[in-house]
């Protein structure tokens, strides 16, 4: 790896001790096996609560030969332990609440959803009985979450493409007919970008990017160069 390609891992390699003194390791607490977030010291398993996210952290690291924790045995536990906060995290739906608002909410679900089916096949694609079981945790999470979001509904322009996104990565990972056809009838709603490029939410720091990254996805998923045509004029 070029010194360029190595930044993002040695930025992970240096958070990770943070990280890790940041994980409930207390098993009686109910969030055992969450992260606290600095805003609230409450752990969640929404997408911006830190869980998640940590748990791919781990996880790539764990498993890039480049890593200084390669196969290190002491991040199994909290890669484990995460995934059942994940897992316990989840209402009877199979969804999400964030922390303190958007209760039961398919789109919170599906920005983690996104994440983790990417987790999914990197953890399936191992000879590790350990890590494929994490992966296991992983993919039962992500198997309870797909009717949630195949029936839920959004609460904003930008959530119609993440819920999409990760139905079409659901569909790529279980065959699910049903995630697959309700992808389909939020992508014929019609695309939101404007001529000039702009999403509607007109957001440059946060949701523009949001839309862009899920239209990636569903354009490799469909192999639709078309689907590439509003992310090129927003980045323009």
């Amino acid at each position: 790896m070029t010194a360029e390609e190595m930044k993002p891992l040695i930025l992970a390699e240096q958070q990770l001790p943070y990280l890790l003194r940041h994980q409930i390791s207390d098993r009686s607490h109910q969030h055992f096996g969450g992260f606290r977030r600095g805003t609230t010291g409450r752990a969640s398993a929404e997408n911006a609560g830190a869980t998640p996210a940590n748990l791919i952290t781990m996880a790539c690291l764990y498993t890039h030969p480049d890593s200084r924790y390669f196969k290190d045995e002491q991040l199994l536990l909290p890669m484990e332990a995460a995934t059942e906060f994940l897992r316990r995290s989840q209402r009877r739906d199979g969804l999400l609440s964030m922390d303190g608002c958007n209760f039961d909410s398919p789109p919170d679900t599906a920005f983690v959803v996104v994440g983790l089916a990417e987790l999914y096949k990197l953890l399936q694609d191992t000879d590790d009985p350990e890590l494929r079981a994490i992966g296991d945790g992983v993919g039962a999470f992500l198997a309870a979450a797909e009717p949630g979001l195949v029936h839920g509904g959004v609460h904003t322009p930008n959530h119609r493409w993440v819920v999409a996104a990760a139905l079409v990565l659901l569909a790529e990972l279980t065959g699910s007919q049903r995630a697959e056809t309700r992808a389909r009838e939020w992508l014929a709603e019609g695309i939101d970008c404007s001529e000039d490029g702009q999403w509607t939410e007109r957001s440059n720091g946060v949701y523009n990017i949001i839309c862009n990254i899920m239209f990636w996805h569903l354009a490799q998923h469909y192999n639709d160069a078309s689907l590439l045509e509003p992310v090129r004029r927003n980045l323009n």
